[in-house]
């Protein structure tokens, strides 16, 4: 498993395999996103791993298993153990050992989610609090929620994403109505992201720049090979 590990790279750990961590961690592989999970149960690490799962055992709050877990060469990790104390910790030292990392953390206390940020987590997210706006949602507007749901859980082919627009992308300067990257795989374009702010339904005359974000819904091998197209040259 280590072996398999260390071949990877622009992968996301997972840090706790339980509820919350498995939702992740399906998340992450039908979108076709390489994950390692670090879990210190040794009956659910050996379940995962009958699964095919990528998993490594132990302790994710130890410097020595973040390293195993290649955080030095990750795109992302979330960590969702089960006290905010420990997410705390694992978070200081995922961000001591890679300041190009997204790190996102689960916390129960809402009140706590400013330390997390203050000392390196990209987002920290409440679920009591995610799960109260659901509920709001579902009593007043049950339609919209429906929509979604059918969109984007019972067809579990298709992910609301962001794609950026990379550095030396060849669409850089170009029109959105000449992104063949989008058209060519019916991708559907919903907003943009520039300078920190979102344009929805953007012009079609709008020229694409470098760091722009775009996001789209479609299914993830589209999104996949979208992704590709523009941050190539």
């Amino acid at each position: 498993m280590q072996k398999s590990v260390r071949k990877l790279s622009h992968h996301y750990i997972v840090c706790g395999a339980g509820k919350t961590g498995m939702h992740v961690v399906e998340e992450l592989v039908r979108t076709k996103r390489p994950c390692v999970i670090i879990e210190q149960n040794a009956e659910r690490a050996e379940r995962l791993t009958e699964q095919k799962r990528m998993v490594l055992q132990g302790d994710a709050t130890e410097d020595s298993m973040l390293t195993l877990a290649g955080v030095e060469r990750a795109a992302g990790l979330v960590t969702t153990l089960p006290s905010d104390k420990d997410n705390l910790f694992v978070v200081i030292t995922a961000r001591g050992m890679s300041q190009k990392l997204r790190i996102v953390a689960k916390i129960s206390d809402l009140g706590s989610r400013g330390k997390f940020l203050r000392n390196g987590a990209d987002s920290a997210v409440s679920a009591n609090f995610i799960g109260g706006l659901r509920m709001a949602s579902e009593l007043i507007r049950p339609d919209a929620v429906s929509f979604l749901d059918t969109m984007l859980r019972d067809n579990s082919d298709l992910r609301v994403e962001d794609i950026a627009v990379g550095a030396h992308s060849r669409y850089s300067g170009a029109t959105l109505a000449h992104c063949n990257a989008l058209h060519e795989h019916g991708i559907l374009l919903v907003s943009m992201k520039r300078d920190g702010l979102y344009t929805f339904n953007p012009p079609s005359q709008t020229k694409l720049q470098a760091g722009d974000s775009l996001i789209v819904i479609g299914t993830p091998e589209q999104i996949q090979t979208a992704r590709k197209a523009l941050n190539h040259s």
